[in-house]
């Protein structure tokens, strides 16, 4: 039998047929999952008085916990937790990529011929600083109890997530915000999760969806940032809970906030490669340009003790362009030209294709 609100239970009857008479009727909650947060319904405590809704506490076969899920049919102000099947795509890891190939580069996790794993077991947001002076710049700033910078695996989770190839190889960390439905500019609270090669984010396991464990389900825009690229957001607020709510930032259709807030390829969107000092735009000439901040991570690279300008820096580092584990200058594959051809001159406002075109972040 279903409840309405409810979903299905079970019942037992004292004996014989149900009939209004018979004084010993006890329902029992099946053991469904209806809100998705890993706990059965008779395992929730909704009302929040430390009786679970399939507990009986006082032997008159009657279950004494309220059995309305605190999240369906609407949702109620002890539903907690939100998951999220994000899709994204990173224009830096596409560029070079064959068109024949859907995913994006995973150069990262498999380098050289050492087969060097660069991608950081600790989330790279919180410690990073994009300043070119004395003064520190953190542009990435973690809100909430959801992660906010202790997202970190495990040795043992780490050879796991990382041995993973093919479209499910992990390409980088990305940084997941939840802002305010009513002020965009307002974020609530923020997650860094893993992105696949085929544009799956998912939480530090490498298999589930993002989740925001300790969140009130509620409604929300969901934004995407990434260390070199620029940030997107959804053009509309979402109704946010444990029940998994898809968010394909991939898809052309899929509303964005703002003009121009990705770039297309092969019929496929993906974040703006280019912003290396994460100040929202990305610019390759004039005032606040993203080329001083290759120049510099070239030339005060430790191993270049001659301060070449065609000197490759190797390693995890924002000024890799297009995620390949190198930081070129000047010379063949250089990032300087990568970063002018594939996102400035091909802006779709850059109409006069000039050099000094600013590309800037459509969020808030």
């Amino acid at each position: 039998t279903e409840f309405p609100g409810t979903g299905p239970w079970n019942y037992t009857v004292c004996g014989g047929p149900v009939t209004l008479a018979c004084p010993y009727i006890s329902y029992n909650r099946c053991l469904t999952d209806t809100d998705g947060d890993g706990l059965y319904d008779n395992q929730e405590d909704p009302d929040g008085d430390n009786i679970n809704n399939g507990e009986e506490t006082d032997g008159d076969v009657t279950f004494d916990g309220n059995p309305l899920d605190p999240c369906s049919p609407v949702l109620g102000p002890t539903c907690i937790g939100i998951n999220l099947a994000i899709r994204v795509n990173l224009q830096g890891a596409r560029i070079g990529v064959a068109n024949a190939d859907t995913l994006m580069r995973g150069t990262l996790r498999d380098y050289g011929t050492s087969h060097e794993q660069l991608i950081p077991h600790v989330e790279p947001y919180t410690g990073l600083n994009n300043s070119l002076t004395a003064t520190p710049n953190y542009p990435f700033k973690h809100k909430g109890t959801d992660g906010g910078g202790d997202e970190e695996l495990t040795v043992i989770g780490a050879d796991s997530v990382f041995a993973k190839t093919g479209p499910d190889a992990i390409v980088d960390w990305v940084f997941v915000e939840l802002r305010s439905s009513t002020a965009l500019d307002s974020v609530a609270t923020t997650r860094a999760g893993l992105l696949q090669r085929d544009g799956d984010v998912v939480d530090i396991d490498g298999v589930s969806p993002v989740r925001f464990p300790t969140a009130s389900a509620g409604t929300f825009y969901v934004a995407v940032r990434h260390r070199n690229h620029l940030g997107v957001m959804s053009g509309e607020a979402l109704e946010l809970s444990p029940l998994l709510q898809e968010v394909d930032f991939t898809d052309p259709t899929y509303p964005t906030n703002g003009q121009y807030a990705q770039v297309k390829i092969n019929n496929r969107m993906y974040m703006w490669a280019g912003d290396l000092n994460s100040n929202g735009r990305t610019v390759y000439q004039g005032p606040g340009n993203d080329i001083l901040k290759l120049f510099t991570t070239v030339l005060q690279n430790a191993n270049n003790s001659t301060q070449i300008a065609n000197f490759i820096s190797e390693g995890y580092q924002v000024a890799d362009v297009n995620l390949d584990g190198r930081a070129i200058y000047q010379g063949p594959l250089n990032d300087r030209s990568i970063l002018l051809l594939n996102t400035i001159l091909t802006h779709p406002a850059n109409n006069n294709l000039i050099a000094n075109f600013v590309i800037l972040e459509q969020l808030p």
